[in-house]
């Protein structure tokens, strides 16, 4: 099965802040970052379930080479997985958790 990718509004707003991060501080880093996070989506799409569910549906996946997770949840009956959050590794685990429910 081929998963569809849904990407909320604060993800997208999470992952274009760590770019616009890397712009100003190490811009010959960005092609690199949006490459692994392109990646990762990747291996969402055909394997959504390789990382473990923390008992309320919500998994995260790490980037290879950036401390950074994407947070999702699978939603089977849609055939869908929707990112929630991309953090980094430190983030404080209070907003995650805001975020996540």
């Amino acid at each position: 099965m081929t998963w569809l990718i849904a990407t909320g509004p604060e993800a997208r707003a999470d992952y274009d802040s760590i770019i616009d991060y890397y712009l100003e501080l190490a811009p010959e880093q960005v092609t690199r970052f949006r490459s692994e996070v392109n990646k990762l989506v990747t291996s969402l799409v055909s394997n959504p379930y390789l990382s473990m569910d923390r008992g309320d549906g919500v998994r995260k996946r790490a980037t290879a080479v950036f401390p950074y997770h994407v947070w999702y949840k699978v939603d089977e009956s849609a055939g869908k997985v929707q990112i929630l959050a991309v953090f980094h590794y430190r983030r404080d685990p209070l907003l995650l958790q805001s975020r996540l429910g």
